[in-house]
């Protein structure tokens, strides 16, 4: 078996944080060309009872994104981390929406 650091073989990139809002935050499409996965984590500081974060994925950096299906996380506790590991994915292009 070998060993290996997970920043080998995954991409590890970190979103700039926005304000408090009450709409749909998109992150900027990832590049995954050349990796094996990407780990989103996100972290709500007042969480509403209907915030989620989900996978989202495209075969162009501009195109329309779509739902990455059975990623959506939700968890409505204050400041817990929602984190979607996602393993080869099946589009070049993934996003986390909040």
């Amino acid at each position: 078996m070998s060993s290996f650091f997970l920043t080998e073989e995954v991409k590890i990139t970190t979103a700039a944080p926005t304000a408090t809002g009450t709409t749909t935050i998109s992150a900027t499409g990832l590049d995954m060309a050349g990796w094996d996965g990407v780990v989103f984590i996100v972290r709500l500081g007042s969480p509403a009872v209907d915030n989620n974060i989900r996978v989202q994925q495209e075969t162009t950096i501009g195109g329309t994104y779509a739902d990455l299906v059975g990623t959506i996380v939700g968890n409505h506790a204050t400041n817990n981390p929602l984190i979607i590991d996602i393993k080869r994915p099946q589009e070049q292009f993934v996003r986390c929406q909040v």
